[in-house]
């Protein structure tokens, strides 16, 4: 009901905008000609009645702003018109008024307000009104004004003829203007409805993006067309969110496929960020087809992958972590005891026995293997043990130049390595000292041993960056890195590609991280391993 008079009110305000107007330009017109041609001596007659009419509208449209149900001001302003024409009307000669054809406006009115019932009772009371004043003229009740008709007196015939003609012409205009406007009001209710229709599709297609936790990219032909808020959520940690090259960038091989092939296409995609972590996307791409079977462009959607790919690294290292505690129980009795006993034997018979040059070697060489696999237990046992952690505050660039000075005593060629730290000099991570210690210990150890293995001399980076919540340390060397068929193994008991390594100094590191209840991931990066650590506030 609102909607309707609020309907009505802006029709009203329209009428009453084109009524001032016309009566403006006419009265403007009818100064100018009477300044012109002075052969209208009752000029000001007409000039009032112009004025009267501009007043009014005046009134209307101050009325117009302050009321809220436009319908009575409607049918008030419908009858004034149609007294004002017929004033206007019988001025100006009756039959033969020139100025007949305003009760035209009032049909136009009745159907622009009330639609097709309006302009057919319009055109209804424009006929008795017209009807009226000819038999009122007729019968001479009113004197007839001489100033715009030829004639003062008029038989039957000519009244007839012309209400027949004018009766004729008020049908005729009432059923095209209530026809028109029954069509437009079909049309405005017909589009009204594809409106919220459209709407509604609109809105029902946003809450399905909006809760879809995938995130979705559509491919244009030349760029891309739309991104979600979850895939904005997830390419943030590429690093520049609002570069869409970034995007097309990633996936311009696969969308160049299905553009060509126009076939869904599954894969997987990791992408390397800004931290130095990888990020897994479970991607699915797709030609998105018109309605008249033309692709207009492709769309992508992926789930974030990286939580389960961590999860499941974690489990499988875990898995082996379960079956080294148990191993290590049979190893530290079954093993390790005799080993004491072989090694007790050997240092008793190379001190009581007269040996010679030859086989005082062998003694050296048995007593120097039980050590060398006395060493791999002891390092064995200490990996497969739960360690009581004292945490306490650790500046991170004085104990790496403290292990760097210690390590660098135990090579000769100590002048072909650099170690060079990148970061503030009050950086502090929180741990235990001992095993901090031993993370960066083996950390520095397997680069020294890469870079001597493959170059002979060599660098290595560490970079240190703090934010609110943690210490992410980037540790490099320009060793040439890792295959990348061993890079998700690195971690893993045991595995060395390294003579005479034991597969655990790696090992160590991801259990020490794992404790400290921080993160430890390995990529390769421009000249060698990059290992990178992040240590939670």
């Amino acid at each position: 009901m609102e909607d309707k008079a609020h309907l009505l009110l802006n029709r009203l305000k329209w009428v009453s905008f084109y009524r001032v107007v016309i009566a403006f330009i006419s009265l403007i017109l009818l100064i100018y000609w009477k300044s012109k041609l002075d052969i209208i001596p009752e000029s000001l007659y007409f000039i009032a009645t112009l004025i009267f009419i501009f007043s009014v509208s005046i009134v209307y449209g101050f009325v117009i702003s302050r009321i809220k149900t436009p319908f009575i001001l409607i049918i008030v302003q419908l009858v004034i018109d149609i007294l004002v024409i017929s004033f206007v009307v019988i001025s100006t000669g009756g039959v033969e008024s020139p100025f007949i054809f305003f009760y035209v406006f009032v049909i136009l009115e009745g159907g622009i307000f009330f639609s097709k019932k309006g302009a057919y009772l319009a055109s209804f009371v424009n006929i008795l009104v017209v009807g009226t004043i000819f038999l009122l003229q007729y019968y001479s009740v009113y004197p007839i004004n001489k100033l715009l008709i030829s004639r003062i007196i008029y038989s039957a015939y000519d009244l007839f003829y012309s209400f027949s003609i004018l009766t004729l012409e008020f049908l005729v205009l009432g059923l095209l203007v209530g026809f028109l406007t029954s069509e437009t009001k079909k049309i405005l209710e017909n589009l009204e409805e594809s409106e919220a229709r459209v709407y509604d599709l609109e809105y029902l297609k946003t809450a399905i993006l909006t809760s879809i936790n995938d995130g979705l990219i559509v491919f244009g032909e030349d760029s891309i067309s739309y991104i979600n808020e979850p895939a904005k959520n997830v390419f943030s940690k590429i690093g520049n969110t609002n570069n869409v090259d970034t995007f097309s960038r990633i996936f311009k091989d696969e969308v160049q496929i299905i553009k060509k092939e126009q076939k869904t296409l599954r894969f997987e995609r990791a992408i390397p960020v800004d931290t130095g972590e990888v990020l897994w996307l479970n991607c699915a791409l797709s030609p998105l087809m018109s309605h008249e079977n033309k692709m207009i462009g492709v769309l992508l959607s992926f789930q974030d992958l990286t939580q389960v790919k961590m999860m499941e690294e974690c489990l499988r290292i875990n898995d082996k972590f379960a079956f080294i505690g148990k191993l290590s129980t049979v190893i530290a009795h079954e093993i390790r005891n005799p080993l004491a006993s072989l090694k007790g034997s050997i240092e008793f018979l190379r001190e009581n026995m007269v040996i010679d040059d030859e086989n005082r070697k062998v003694f050296e060489i048995v007593t120097r293997e039980i050590d060398r696999l006395n060493k791999f237990i002891t390092d064995f046992l200490s990996y497969s043990r739960n360690i009581e952690l004292n945490i306490s505050k650790i500046y991170l660039k004085n104990l790496l130049q403290e292990i760097w000075y210690e390590l660098m005593f135990s090579f000769e060629n100590k002048e072909m390595f650099i170690f060079n730290y990148e970061g503030d000099d009050a950086v502090v991570i929180n741990g235990d000292p001992n095993q901090i210690r031993q993370v960066f210990l083996n950390l520095f150890i397997n680069s020294v041993q890469v870079i001597q293995s493959k170059k002979g001399s060599g660098s290595i980076n560490v970079v240190a960056k703090e934010t609110s919540d943690s210490v992410t340390i980037t540790f490099e060397d320009d060793g040439g890195g890792i295959e990348e068929q061993y890079i998700n193994k690195v971690f893993d008991p045991f595995f060395t590609t390294k003579n005479g390594g034991t597969g655990l100094g790696l090992a160590i590191v991801y259990k020490i991280m794992q404790e400290h209840g921080g993160k430890i991931i390995v990529t390769n990066g421009e000249k060698g391993a990059k290992f990178i650590l992040r240590f939670f506030k």
